[in-house]
């Protein structure tokens, strides 16, 4: 007997597939950048407008949207709101969600935030794997991958968080420890677990 279908939720879907394909140049976290980035993707379905790039939660006003009409079409929206989802995941390094308002105006507002669990946002944490080792040699940090039988040198602010990656520490302790900013570690440890140096998980609690 074959097995039924999986159903995925078509925000899902775009959700997945934009992350994929923008995590390896994911667009500048800056307005007139990321407008074209999007523009790029969707032409002129809509212009979007960003309040606070740089924090969370962020807003998108959705201006002169062309679905936006009493025809609306709800897989529009639905597309729409996945691609948002999957490119800022790909900018910022942790699970999005985004939900959609409407305006005095009548427009559409997006809003982004970190995903939830249980109705609390997430965190990520990570942990060096066991094939990775760091020793230091002429005044460098230097990491030895057993796995891939490489050795690397690593630049000052990715050896400060691989050093404290001997247990599961999350984003922000990292940041605490090493005065990096949020967003920087959380693009360290991207390209760590790209590389397959750490084990990521997200979660509530360590």
């Amino acid at each position: 007997m074959p097995a039924a279908p999986v159903f995925i939720p078509l925000r899902d879907f775009w959700s997945r597939y934009f992350e994929m394909t923008s995590r390896a140049s994911p667009p500048l976290r800056e307005s007139v950048a990321l407008q074209r980035y999007l523009e790029a993707v969707f032409g002129e379905l809509t212009h979007h407008a960003f309040d606070s790039l740089e924090v969370l939660p962020t807003r998108i006003t959705c201006a002169d949207c062309r679905n936006n009409t009493p025809e609306r079409r709800d897989a529009v929206c639905e597309t729409h709101l996945g691609v948002l989802t999957g490119i800022f995941q790909a900018m910022s390094h942790v699970p999005m969600e985004a939900t959609r308002a409407l305006d005095p105006d009548g427009q559409c507002v997006v809003t982004m935030n970190l995903a939830t669990v249980g109705g609390v946002p997430v965190t990520a944490f990570a942990t060096r794997l066991d094939h990775v080792e760091l020793f230091h040699g002429a005044g460098q940090t230097m990491l030895f991958d057993r796995r891939a039988g490489m050795t690397y040198q690593l630049v000052p602010t990715a050896a400060a968080v691989m050093a404290l990656l001997d247990r599961s520490q999350s984003s922000a302790d990292l940041a605490a420890v090493t005065g990096l900013t949020d967003t920087a570690v959380r693009t360290i440890l991207d390209q760590f677990y790209t590389a397959g140096w750490v084990s990521c998980r997200f979660d509530t609690a360590a």
